[in-house]
């Protein structure tokens, strides 16, 4: 079994909130059945295919993402500047939950799941065997590439980023990064599912309205970008980040 599938399905305290309410690991664990039960009324075999993932929302963005790890998917996590149009007729298949999108499939907030009209599945795909996911780099250095992933890969990173910051089970985190950048999606995701804390999903914007919540919630762990951190020492709000 792969080594992330496996740590959702083993470690029982790992939870998510979100405004207010709390999903324990069995409630989200029926959620991600819900929308497997879904996908295969679409198509029964998702094994082996490409799957460009472009959701926003951060509690079906992790749902989808353990969803498509027991389906054995190769994905592909989709940043906001990368276009769609560059792909959508090829071998790929598209997931979004932008209602925007005129192809593909588009996943709701009730876990339903539709094909847009000119969608129709791809019978072939090419790509790394051995990659659990594939990111794209930030494209600093020229165009953004793909980099493949792989789960032993990441559990060590997660050995050890543990033993860094020794987190606990009544440890709570909050990130404002993507869950498609690396920093959100091993920081602020797979991190806390390792070590069985408590993830806090809420959107916050301004740093004002992040500094009230980290402080007001007396956060744990707090994950952001470089540029978020500038932000706070310009404004004279990083001595809320002390601890």
């Amino acid at each position: 079994m792969n080594n992330i599938l496996s740590l959702w399905l083993k470690n029982r305290s790992f939870k998510i909130e979100e405004n207010g309410k709390t999903y324990h690991i069995d409630l989200l664990e029926t959620m991600s059945e819900e929308i497997l039960k879904n996908l295969k009324a679409i198509d029964l075999e998702w094994k082996d295919k490409t799957v460009y993932m472009d959701v926003k929302d951060r509690k079906l963005f992790i749902l989808l993402f353990i969803t498509l790890l027991k389906f054995e998917s190769r994905i592909v996590l989709l940043p906001i500047e990368i276009n769609p149009d560059e792909f959508l007729n090829s071998s790929v298949v598209y997931l979004t939950d932008n209602k925007k999108a005129g192809e593909g499939i588009f996943i709701n907030e009730d876990f339903s799941v539709s094909a847009g009209n000119k969608f129709s599945f791809p019978k072939k795909v090419s790509g790394n065997e051995y990659a659990t996911f594939f990111l794209y780099t930030s494209g600093s250095t020229g165009k953004a590439k793909l980099i493949p992933k792989d789960d032993s890969n990441m559990l060590t990173e997660l050995k050890e980023l543990n033993k860094i910051f020794s987190v606990t089970e009544s440890d709570s985190f909050y990130f404002t990064s993507p869950l498609y950048h690396i920093y959100g999606l091993l920081f602020g995701f797979l991190l806390p599912l390792y070590s069985g804390a408590h993830l806090i999903i809420d959107y916050h914007f301004t740093p004002e309205t992040v500094v009230n919540f980290v402080s007001g919630r007396s956060v744990d762990f707090f994950i952001s970008i470089p540029a978020y951190y500038n932000m706070f020492c310009d404004l004279g709000l990083i001595e809320n980040f002390k601890k």
